[in-house]
């Protein structure tokens, strides 16, 4: 028994718990305001105001980090023009300076989905796939199998988190905001140093691009 519950903790601590002793630290730069309580950065150009801040993702799927940097980005437009932001519009640089780019939701979910872990969590009798929270339930407490089919049912849970907690990319019309999560390609805990990029591009031409610097401690 114990053993078994030794297991089930390594099993949720790789999940899930890993995020916790890492963190992304704002680096000071002409013109940005530094929370550190928040661990944000703002900064100001061109009437557009940006606030990065990196994310403990502590939801669904629970191996995205293995995968992806998730940045909470705020844009406020103080402009008279209708913005536009895209994936193209955000990038993470290393310490070597290789270059990481935004990934879409549905992206994101293509690739993490991959990846399967196997539970068996109390109550419930059964085997859970954690591949977006697919279930195979036998007998429990909950669902059983449809009268007349033999075998175990699949029931499929979406990932709802990585769509409902994205950044929604598209126009961003005058005195609004958007605010959301930007997924970039790399694992958080392989670097030292980060820069998170925003460029916004007014439909004059004129660009205002936002250099955010980060330490990982």
């Amino acid at each position: 028994m114990k053993r078994f519950t030794l297991f089930l903790l390594v099993v949720f601590l790789s999940l899930g718990g890993c995020s916790l002793a890492t963190k992304a630290v704002p680096v000071a730069v002409p013109g940005a305001v530094i929370d550190q309580k928040a661990g944000s950065v703002t900064m100001e150009k061109e009437g557009v105001e940006v606030t990065a801040q990196l994310v403990d993702w502590n939801y669904f799927p629970y191996n995205l980090t293995n995968y992806f940097t998730p940045f909470s980005i705020t844009i406020k437009n103080k402009t008279s023009q209708v913005l536009n932001f895209e994936t193209s519009n955000f990038v993470m640089y290393d310490e070597a300076n290789t270059q990481y780019g935004a990934y879409t939701p549905k992206d994101v979910y293509g690739i993490t989905s991959g990846e399967l872990f196997y539970l068996i969590p109390y109550p419930y009798v059964g085997v859970y796939l954690y591949e977006g929270y697919r279930q195979f339930p036998t007998v429990g407490f909950r669902e059983y199998p449809p009268i007349g089919v033999a075998g175990p049912q699949l029931y499929e849970v979406y990932p709802r988190d990585v769509y409902s907690q994205a950044l929604p990319f598209g126009s961003l019309n005058p005195a609004a905001q958007l605010k959301g999560l930007v997924f970039f390609k790399g694992n958080l805990y392989n670097f030292k140093k980060i820069r998170v990029v925003v460029n916004a591009v007014k439909p004059d031409g004129q660009k205002a691009e936002f250099d955010f610097p980060f330490e990982i401690k």
